[in-house]
């Protein structure tokens, strides 16, 4: 008869290796890879300006070319700014766009970011205000319209109309929040978003 408790070898030392293991996996999934470096911004998140929607939707990835897109004109020291959350150098197996070319030997890329930025200079990049009382009210009253015409008429040309207004006043309106496009307040893009 065996006991409900019995000893297997070396049990103990098994499960301190998948405990370690889990923790080794935890912590990778909780690193940010950023151009061939590993960081944690899990403290930081919440005081990111784009909200903390981005950082932790990226958490354990390589988000390289995300933050490089989104900060392009950025005119702080972003770069800079990541060194108090370096953590090491990423693992190979950790990076794929990071290694797909030279993030720190980007001339013409630097160059053209450079120029926008001069364009830009004194302007935002957001949308401008009378694009806010025109565009979005515009097709959001034909819109109302077309809903309407289609439910009472129900003709062909109402439903193609129905169509480009739902694209023109919602999906316009959920692409450019989601990029943070659309106002200065992350959390009114995030509503016009969502």
């Amino acid at each position: 008869e065996r006991s409900a408790t019995h000893f297997v070898p070396g049990a103990s030392l098994m499960e301190e290796h998948v405990a370690k293991e889990e923790s080794t996996v935890q912590k990778k999934q909780s690193l940010w890879i950023i151009r061939g470096n590993a960081y944690d911004l899990t403290e930081w998140a919440s005081q990111h300006p784009g909200s903390s929607e981005i950082i932790e939707q990226t958490a354990g990835t390589d988000c390289t070319s995300l933050f490089e897109s989104y900060h392009a004109l950025s005119r702080k020291p972003v770069h800079q700014m990541l060194n108090k959350f370096f953590v090491r150098p990423a693992y190979t197996e950790e990076q794929d766009v990071s290694m797909m070319w030279p993030w720190e030997e980007t001339p013409i890329y630097d160059e053209l970011k450079e120029r926008v930025k001069d364009y830009l200079a004194g302007r935002s990049s957001k949308a401008p205000k009378l694009l806010l009382a025109t565009w979005y009210p515009f097709w959001l009253t034909l819109l109302t319209y077309s809903i309407w015409s289609w439910l009472t008429q129900g003709r062909f040309l109402h439903a193609v109309l129905l169509g480009v207004t739902i694209w023109y006043a919602s999906g316009d309106a959920v692409h450019s929040g989601s990029h943070f496009a659309i106002f200065e307040s992350p959390g009114l893009n995030l509503f016009f978003a969502y």
